[in-house]
């Protein structure tokens, strides 16, 4: 008896939930207002923030994970490439992103020691930032600025790729982009 009873109130759910098939059902969902988000998201994953472009920067398409790509003409016939990327938490840290670069040049692996050694240090609104000067002498078609400015959060990074002698040219410029970086209101 418990089994008929069982097997009714299957039959009764099925048949009720193929009632009507013909008509598809539709749900209303609220929509979530912008202070909503605002509230369960952190606040740095917002902050927004801007730097000052030189006027012969040239904007081009951003690479992936980038958030702006720059040509920058420094001689008639040379070019350097920046870009600027932030990334959540540390991205892997000093060491690891600094030896990363210095593998893109085939240059050996530092320390932590070494590489704070190596550091030119500078500060924005943003914070307190690094340089790395990144240069293999038997390479000059190729050598590396790079900026690493930690946030509370997340980290930015600026890398400028340019052949040797576009570094001395371009290094107190470089210093200077990143030193503009402030936030966005």
């Amino acid at each position: 008896m418990h089994y008929y009873i069982f097997y009714v109130l299957i039959f009764l759910c099925l048949f009720s939930s193929c009632k009507d098939q013909n008509n598809p059902r539709v749900y209303k969902i609220p929509k979530l207002v912008s202070s909503e988000i605002i509230s369960d998201t952190k606040l740095e994953d917002q902050l927004r923030f801007k730097w000052d472009t030189p006027q012969n920067w040239i904007k081009t398409d951003n690479g992936q994970l980038q958030l702006a790509r720059y040509k920058i003409p420094y001689t008639q016939t040379e070019n350097a490439f920046l870009s600027i990327s932030k990334f959540s938490g540390n991205a892997g840290g000093t060491k690891a992103n600094v030896n990363r670069w210095r593998k893109q040049l085939n240059l050996s692996d530092l320390s932590l020691e070494e590489i704070q050694s190596i550091a030119i240090k500078g500060e924005s609104s943003l914070g307190k930032f690094s340089i790395y000067k990144i240069i293999n002498k038997e390479n000059h078609s190729s050598a590396f600025l790079c900026m690493i400015l930690p946030l509370k959060n997340s980290t930015i990074f600026v890398k400028l790729d340019t052949p040797i002698t576009g570094i001395n040219i371009l290094e107190e410029k470089f210093i200077s982009f990143c030193s503009s970086f402030k936030i966005n209101r």
